[in-house]
């Protein structure tokens, strides 16, 4: 959000120099900031903007298929990553401040279309977005926010449940549980002494998401849903028999690991089914082992999903096959350059060393000397934790480039339009059909204008007379500024085109 509202700020300004100034406004110390790429990241947001001002403009309903081919539009379309960042906190922002207006009401308010369609784009573009940039905190706010205002009567549902069954408590409970059972474990504790980790998580399934699978499954009960609480095992073996560690060693952890699971937690009888996912891995590589357990808690019984992986497997999960493959031929030698840091992984760490930074700096009565001395001391943990964010992003900013590319090699998107021949009508409740006239397409590289007006015979199930109109090799379309231009069918299509056609 703080990123989003420099960008509004800064997007009027034209030159570096007035750039620098604003930013000096904020503090007197810019010798960290590079003021032009700054720029560079405020024009790349700023494109964005633009094609999605484009869909807004033209009335264009984000429907899951539309959102798909946006998202790979926007995709292809982002030169920086932190671009991307500042258009999902905007959509954040945004999403905030609608159901700020609806609290402020006291009713559940009825949402006006620009309103649902910024929702839309919240829950199906921004959020798989964020989640491919691997902050999946910003995800399920967007989510969240995004369910909230769409579907409030079923988010208030949901969230109820949350909080009379008590599943925070059970889930810390079964948490603490696996941590015991790793900590007295004899060939657990020979593996951590011998360089082996383990890393324990647990987590409710965010109401948005079990929400979605409750709609798939038929499912009306929460806890019918198996994963909807998890704990999770991330482990990693140790050189416990002084052999050299591999895969296998790791493979046959999570399957000792599993034993001694099942051993305290054993597998429900009525709906659980144990997955094997490392011999029988997913199309995308995706490795794990699953099965439904179930704990006690105050006397009843509370049916929850373990999931025990590799640290291998992990980052495939988190971060795909490609990504991973990519981060992990960097990683030797980035460690090799840093294995002397050790630093607090999160981004908490940044933002403590930065109110830290403006607090000391604010102390007008520190001598020279002392305020030198402090300076260079917060810098040094402002710099670390710069450092440990590069370090958990790296993998995630690896999988988006690589998404990217194969995006901006194989694919392009294109806004359609088709208008009747009394013109286009802005939509309304008795027009609502109109949106039924637009699409967003995704078209194989290197496609042309043809291509594009027979998808949308497809599309809408209607027949342009191509064979007719072909006889002048032009078609009417509209370019982004709104003015009409003839097209020729064999032009190449670029992503962002908006192709009109008056039927």
């Amino acid at each position: 959000v703080a990123a989003a509202f420099h960008f509004n700020e800064i997007v009027s300004l034209t030159s570096v120099k007035e750039a620098s100034q604003y930013l000096q406004a904020y503090g007197d110390n810019t010798e960290n900031i590079d003021v032009e790429q700054t720029m560079k990241i405020v024009s790349n947001a700023s494109n964005l903007k633009q094609h999605e001002d484009k869909a807004e403009s033209k009335h264009f309903i984000m429907s899951e298929d539309h959102a798909e081919n946006f998202k790979g539009l926007l995709l292809s379309e982002t030169n920086d990553w932190r671009a991307l960042v500042i258009r999902c906190a905007i959509r954040l922002w945004q999403m905030q401040k609608t159901l700020e207006k609806r609290e402020e009401s006291n009713t559940i308010i009825q949402l006006s279309r620009s309103e649902k369609n910024v929702a839309r784009e919240a829950m199906y573009i921004f959020a798989p977005l964020a989640s491919l940039l691997g902050m999946n905190r910003l995800k399920n706010e967007l989510e969240g926010v995004s369910f909230q205002a769409l579907y409030p009567r079923q988010f208030k549902q949901i969230t109820s449940s949350y909080n009379s069954l008590g599943m925070e408590a059970v889930l810390e409970s079964a948490k603490v549980d696996m941590e015991k059972m790793i900590d007295e474990d004899p060939i657990l504790l020979s593996h951590r002494a011998s360089g082996g980790t383990f890393k324990v998580t647990a987590r409710v399934k965010e109401p948005f998401s079990l929400w979605r699978k409750m709609l798939r499954t038929g499912k009306k009960n929460v806890l019918d849903i198996r994963d909807c609480i998890a704990i999770r095992v991330v482990a990693s073996a140790g050189s416990m028999y002084g052999g050299a560690l591999n895969q296998k060693s790791n493979e046959d952890l999570c399957y000792y690991i599993k034993d001694r699971c099942l051993s305290c937690w054993p597998m429900l009888s009525k709906n659980g089914h144990f997955k094997d996912y490392v011999k029988n891995p997913k199309a995308n590589g995706y490795q794990s082992l699953h099965y439904t357990a179930q704990t006690k808690f105050c006397g009843e019984s509370w049916p929850f999903e373990i999931q025990i992986r590799s640290k291998e497997m992990h980052r495939v999960a988190e971060f795909g096959v490609a990504a991973h493959c990519d981060y992990k031929a960097k990683s030797h030698s980035y460690t090799m350059k840093n294995a002397s840091h050790n630093i607090d992984e999160s981004s908490r760490a940044y933002l403590k060393a930065a109110d830290e930074w403006r607090r000391c700096s604010s102390l007008a009565n520190r001598s020279p000397r002392a305020a030198f001395v402090d300076d260079c001391i917060i810098t040094r943990k402002i710099n670390a934790a710069r450092i440990s964010i590069d370090q958990r992003l790296a993998p995630y900013i690896e999988a988006l480039k690589t998404k990217r590319k194969e995006v901006e090699r194989e694919r392009v998107f294109v806004f359609l339009s088709l208008n009747n021949e009394k013109g286009d009508q802005p939509i309304s409740k008795k027009t609502h059909k109109q949106h039924k006239n637009r699409a967003i397409i995704s078209l194989p590289s290197g496609s042309r204008v043809l291509d594009a007006l027979r998808m949308m015979e497809n599309q809408f199930g209607i027949d342009l007379k191509l064979k007719s109109m072909e006889s002048s090799c032009a078609t009417l379309a509209q370019d982004e500024s709104g003015d009409s231009v003839q097209v020729s069918f064999t032009q190449k299509l670029t992503t962002g085109d908006f192709l009109n056609v008056q039927n």
